[in-house]
């Protein structure tokens, strides 16, 4: 079995294969050489025959042999098999602490909040008060965000534990913490967690100070062997209270004044700096172990991460190359190098190393899945890409990068409760990850209610019929439900103010309207939104509904299409909102991402107006980003054309019906000179082309998803239509948040030209409860 299981290591699988055979003709029921058949399809990437295989595996075996394959099974990180090899002992009460541990274990890494708080709640039904089950279903419900459930199942424990001491710190009930890990320290003076604990709590309460004359004592009579297990172990503590690794920096400091040679102690030393993100004092310390050490490949491989996390692209890639010269076949270094590249935002090199990685391991289904989902997500086809990742993780429920940006998959999405369960997961499994607390505190603001004022202004003036000013003020709420489905309800007062046209002189008046607006993020790919306005104009005394709704579908080819319908009145003068003109409208979009930075648009709609007139709209657009992320130079080509089958006409309706404009005309306008006005502007066919380029600075240089980010925009556009006019369009935006729940938004807009101006403008602030 040593034999085989040598050949497994050198990847020489189908000799091994051949020899496993041969020993179980002799041996059948063998649990380890099966174990080892299981292992060999899985590493092959035969999933099915691994899976008729690991079923003859656990086939009638009692519980001594199902706890060594489980322990095989978690050597090699099975959690799915953990779980189904488990379960039937479990059901049968039949099983030990360990084997439930690791039980406990696999099902936390790999299934969902809401199916570990099931299987953990029905297994403490049957043994209530069991510490292990009560202190993993307590880490449930913490990682859910429900502490007060948490600390209700800590209170009916009757024993005492260093798991239970430690989720009592992590509820923040710091003086039970700290008398649980003195109980522990009364029953083993030597026990290295339960110091660390009691150090990490009285940081918390008295301050560093007071913490580390607490540590002095209670180490006072340790040999050096014992002190340097305890800092070995603090630099492997998840990142606690910056107090912690000033006492930890200061141990290690005296343990190298002890043995200045301690290479040992540097590296752990590193390792504790990098915990808490003090990157270049870690990598000041790790180059002076390189210099002595100058061919070892784990301090390269550790200074290469290090680079990496302070943003020293270049050097980490100098040093992971490094390093595979001399480990030239170790697959997770290859994808952590292919990592930096994605980090480093160079694509393409990212995407040729990839390339590389597959021709390399061409048998690997878990390199393919990430090339496609990075691939994905770098072209934003982030419904593709959580397709990838989804997969991925199933086949690597510890891979912290791919849940990582899952997560950012899902908040792109508008799926913040999954995103939310994501981060969570992920730091269960990678407690140090540096990005995911604050992913996971975006992501939950997110889901959070929303309340925003918001002031617009608009003075659109030319080509004789568009001649109007309004000025909207709006007050809405955001709600999103568990499901993700979100919703808007507000209230909107609009102010209208209109110009003559010719003799005519009309009255100013406003409106009310109520609307709701809804979106729901079905699946990935899938998606729903739509909206319902009930607007009550004044003086015409006179109630329109407005509606829509569309839904939008991305294909695997990384098309996404948007089909809507909608119908909406038509404000461009008096006459159109006296008459109750509005179309009923419905479009089709077509968009793709060729590149992360070339986007192609394609869209058409058809609109039927009250008044019979119809409408052809067709739309194409490009944009290509110039510059990336957070200094965004953008250049964007856009055509827009569309026809009307008529005119219409404001003169005919004034002459036919004017009844219906008493109440906003004023009492002495004269048909007299008029000439003839159309109700909108309506010619035969109309063409414009745009040519614009947009400078966006975002203030953040972290590209993590948030619902508001702090930016400012400035734009140009020019345009000729096909009557050979030019139209110059200025543009600013600017968004900017106080602290994370306070948001303003700003905008502002002219469009000049011969016939036609327009100005725009329009601020809001909002606030997250």
């Amino acid at each position: 079995m040593d034999y085989v299981e040598m050949l497994c290591i050198q990847r020489k699988l189908d000799l091994a294969h051949e020899v496993l055979r041969g020993t179980l003709k002799e041996y059948p029921n063998n649990y380890y050489g099966q174990y080892l058949l299981f292992r060999i399809y899985k590493l092959k990437h035969e999933e099915h025959i691994a899976a008729s295989t690991f079923r003859q595996l656990i086939q009638d075996r009692d519980l001594w042999e199902a706890k060594l394959i489980q322990e095989l099974l978690m050597k090699d990180k099975q959690y799915d098999e953990i779980i189904h090899i488990s379960e039937n002992f479990l059901q049968k009460d039949l099983y030990d602490e360990r084997f439930l541990q690791n039980y406990l274990q696999a099902l936390l890494r790999t299934a969902g909040f809401q199916e570990s708080e099931r299987a953990i709640s029905t297994l403490l039904h049957n043994k209530p008060g069991n510490p292990l089950l009560t202190i993993s279903l307590a880490k449930i419900y913490q990682q859910k965000g429900d502490e007060r459930k948490a600390l209700d199942l800590l209170k009916v424990l009757t024993t005492i534990t260093l798991e239970q001491a430690e989720m009592l710190y992590r509820l923040k009930e710091y003086e039970s913490s700290l008398n649980v890990y003195r109980q522990l320290l009364n029953e083993d003076p030597n026990n290295i967690s339960a110091v660390v604990g009691v150090i990490k709590n009285l940081c918390v309460l008295h301050g560093t100070e007071y913490a580390q004359k607490a540590l002095d004592s209670l180490i006072a009579s340790w040999p050096y062997g014992a002190k340097l297990a305890m800092c070995m172990y603090l630099s492997n503590v998840e990142r606690e209270t910056d107090g912690l690794v000033e006492i930890a920096l200061r141990s290690f400091q005296e343990l190298m004044e002890i043995r200045p040679e301690g290479i040992d102690i540097r590296v752990a030393s590193a390792r504790l700096l990098a915990n808490y993100a003090r990157y270049r004092e870690a990598i000041g310390e790790l180059e002076s172990v390189q210099r002595e050490l100058p061919t070892n490949p784990l301090v390269k491989l550790r200074l290469a991460r290090l680079y990496s996390w302070n943003k020293d692209y270049e050097k980490a890639i100098t040093t992971y190359e490094n390093y595979l010269t001399l480990k030239p076949y170790d697959l997770g270094v290859w994808r952590e190098k292919a990592r930096v590249y994605g980090w480093a935002r160079n694509y393409e090199d990212a995407s040729a190393e990839y390339q590389k990685i597959v021709k390399m391991f061409p048998n690997n289904p878990k390199v393919y899945l990430e090339k496609y989902a990075k691939e994905a997500y770098w072209k934003r086809n982030y419904s593709q890409a959580g397709k990838y990742y989804q997969e991925l993780i199933s086949k690597e429920p510890e891979n912290g990068e791919a849940l990582f940006e899952l997560g950012q998959v899902y908040c792109h999405k508008q799926r913040y409760h999954d995103a939310f369960d994501t981060y969570r997961r992920l730091l269960s499994i990678m407690p140090s990850h540096q990005q995911a607390p604050l992913a996971l505190k975006l992501s939950e603001l997110c889901s959070r209610p929303k309340f925003t004022l918001r002031y617009d202004y608009a003075d659109q003036e030319g080509y004789e019929a568009l001649q109007i000013r309004y000025h909207d003020i709006l007050a809405e709420g955001k709600f999103i439900l568990p499901n993700d489905m979100s919703w808007k309800f507000g209230f909107k007062r609009t102010f209208f103010d209109f110009d003559p046209v010719g003799s005519l002189r009309f009255r100013n008046f406003d409106s009310n309207s109520y609307y709701l607006r809804f979106g729901y993020p079905w699946a990935l790919p899938l998606e729903f939104s739509g909206f319902l306005y009930n607007t009550h104009y004044q003086k015409i005394d006179r109630d329109s509904l407005n509606f829509g709704v569309d839904t939008s579908y991305d294909l695997k080819n990384i098309v996404r299409i948007k089909l809507g319908y909608e119908r909406k009145d038509i404000w461009e003068n008096a006459g159109t909102l006296a008459s109750n003109i509005y179309a009923d409208k419905v479009f089709l979009t077509l968009q793709r991402d060729l590149t992360r930075a070339l986007n192609i648009k394609l869209g058409g709609s058809y609109s039927r107006y009250r008044d019979d007139n119809n409408k052809m709209e067709g739309e194409l657009a490009a944009s290509y980003e110039i510059l990336p992320y957070p200094h965004i130079l953008k250049l964007a080509y856009k055509v827009e054309s569309f026809s009307f089958s008529k005119k219409s006409i404001l003169l005919d309706s004034l002459l036919s019906h004017p009844e219906d404009y008493s109440d906003i005309l004023e009492p002495d306008y004269s048909y007299v000179g008029l000439s003839e006005k159309y109700l909108y502007f309506s010619p035969p066919h109309y063409t414009q082309n745009t040519l614009a380029l947009e400078w966006r600075h975002y203030l953040e240089k972290e590209p993590l998803y948030k619902d508001k980010k702090k930016f400012y925009a400035l734009s140009y556009g020019v345009s000729l239509d096909s009557k050979r006019i030019l139209f110059h369009n200025c543009r600013a935006d600017l968004s900017y948040t106080i602290g994370q729940r306070i948001y303003m938004d700003g905008l502002a807009q002219l469009i000049r030209s011969r016939v036609y101006d327009e100005d725009r403008f329009m601020f809001s602030l909002g606030y997250i409860f």
